[in-house]
């Protein structure tokens, strides 16, 4: 589904099952590229839920790697790949929190970041997603955030049908996830952007991040987009993001690119560069843009609130 104390913006990255992309409205953007590092947390458990079909491994994908799967398991998956659009078997064996490589340009590793960056309500939107995938979106976030920036995470349930995302899911957030976690319903329909919009009105934190429920947030993800907002309150950001295969959920490092159109005027994914067409020297600078996909932005709560 990719961004430390300097005063400028270091690089960030975050990984995210692959979508369709979708034409959006043309916007200057000031992209943070992401910073990867291996995970130093513990994978969350054997909490696979009432939805899984097959139990938790903790080398499963480890390192990003592909998670191999038996005859069975195979045929299983290609059953729900028709269904999901990705390999759920696969998703299910991979813990909640797995460690990744590190992809990051050597000048982002040893950025550094203000101590006093804003915190962020991190906003998630679902309707009918993978059990697994979505907790691994919630783990992962708490995993890798650090908690002084983290002011909350808001579950949006764009009414989904699934039996597993209704009572169970609120007895998991109730039994497993911290306070800063909230589960809320949507009574009907409002699809991905109205249903943002009515999140973002239910936030209180400085900074509003949205993220899709199928995502794997890596170290120091954060730090590079709260500096820019921080630096630049008017700043929408997007971080790079980075692949989880759908067939297998390996993870493949995205190349530095950013939002622009084509001359039919869809949104693509074009080589990032200046107005002059050349990338900064600085691999840690972030780059500005034309247009930015709607699956992971960061932006201030008044910019948003306000226009």
């Amino acid at each position: 589904m990719t961004l430390s104390d300097s005063q400028s913006a270091g690089t960030s990255r975050l990984s995210c099952r692959s979508l369709a992309v979708h034409a959006v409205g043309a916007v200057a953007v000031a992209v943070a590229v992401a910073l990867l590092c291996p995970s130093l947390w513990e994978p969350a458990g054997d909490r696979a839920g009432p939805a899984a079909v097959t139990q938790q491994d903790p080398a499963a994908g480890d390192l990003g790697r592909p998670v191999a799967l038996t005859a069975e398991e195979r045929r299983l998956a290609d059953q729900l790949y028709k269904q999901e659009g990705f390999n759920v078997v696969a998703s299910d064996k991979v813990p909640f929190v797995r460690r990744l490589p590190d992809v990051r340009p050597q000048l982002c590793r040893g950025r550094t970041y203000d101590t006093d960056l804003p915190a962020a309500s991190i906003i998630i939107n679902f309707h009918n997603e993978v059990w697994s995938a979505l907790l691994r979106s919630v783990h992962s976030v708490l995993a890798r955030t650090p908690a002084h920036l983290l002011y909350e995470i808001l579950l949006i349930d764009d009414a989904s049908t699934k039996p597993e995302l209704g009572e169970p899911l609120e007895r998991y957030v109730s039994d497993h996830l911290p306070s800063k976690v909230t589960l809320h319903r949507l009574k009907e329909r409002h699809g991905l952007i109205r249903g943002r919009h009515w999140g973002a009105q239910q936030a209180s934190g400085p900074v509003l991040i949205f993220l899709d429920s199928h995502v794997e947030p890596c170290d120091t993800w954060i730090e590079p987009l709260l500096q820019r907002i921080k630096d630049e309150p008017h700043a929408l950001v997007c971080p790079v993001i980075d692949n989880i295969r759908d067939t297998d959920l390996a993870y493949q490092p995205a190349e530095r690119v950013a939002g622009g159109f084509t001359w039919s005027g869809h949104f693509a994914w074009i080589e990032a560069g200046g107005a002059d067409g050349k990338l900064p020297s600085d691999e840690a600078a972030p780059v500005r843009q034309c247009g930015v996909t709607y699956r992971v932005l960061g932006t201030a709560n008044q910019l948003f609130v306000t226009g």
